[in-house]
């Protein structure tokens, strides 16, 4: 019999449209980071880790890997970058309508909500979840260099049979492959071939 794992995963409970601990709306998970670009400002969003008295703030700090993935692939602020870039260099602009695209994507909302409280999704084998994990590395060729490239977009993860679970066992395999114990693990790997690597260097340097 092959061994299983269980991840819990969670359904919310309470309503985003009132406040809790301070927290009063969906779109308080998430902020966006601006910085100079060139001669004008650029942004990225991240999981925010919440006000210190919310009592999602334990949550949002554990699994900011695991909310980084939910909303890179299924939140429509995602999906709607390009238009809101199209405000730079407005940031107010761009705070405003992204907050609205979070807190209209009801989709997206029962999604991640899944993961506030205590819900269990269907069992996965510990082969099909490592078979995951492995998705999100890969080498990848930068000029003459090889590279062990992590990415939450560019993977082998839609070669791989969806289930009901697939977004979590994802966010999961992400957050795993995203820990220092992880980056540990695959230098570790790649020390042991070093050889092969500086080999598959200079064939690269030789076909240019």
């Amino acid at each position: 019999m092959k061994s299983q794992i269980r991840l819990g995963i969670a359904i919310i409970i309470c309503s985003f449209s009132t406040s809790v601990h301070g927290q009063d709306k969906f779109s308080d998970f998430f902020k966006l980071v601006f910085y100079p670009q060139d001669s004008t400002i650029g942004f990225y969003a991240t999981p925010d880790s919440l006000i210190n008295h919310s009592q999602f703030s334990g949550f949002a700090k554990k699994l900011w890997a695991f909310n980084l993935y939910l909303y890179t692939i299924y939140s429509n602020a995602e999906k709607e970058y390009q238009y809101l870039n199209s405000f730079i260099p407005d940031s107010n602009k761009i705070k405003a309508e992204h907050e609205r695209l979070l807190n209209e994507d009801l989709e997206f909302q029962t999604l991640f909500n899944a993961t506030i409280q205590r819900k269990f999704v269907p069992d996965i084998t510990i082969d099909s979840i490592l078979m995951i994990i492995s998705r999100f590395s890969y080498l990848h060729r930068m000029g003459s260099d090889l590279v062990i490239h992590m990415c939450a977009t560019i993977n082998g993860l839609d070669d791989l049979t969806k289930t009901i679970g697939s977004p979590y066992y994802n966010a999961f395999g992400f957050m795993v492959q995203y820990s220092d114990e992880s980056s540990q693990i695959i230098k570790r790997i790649k020390d042991q071939y070093n050889d092969e690597i500086d080999q598959a260097k200079q064939t690269l340097n030789e076909e240019k």
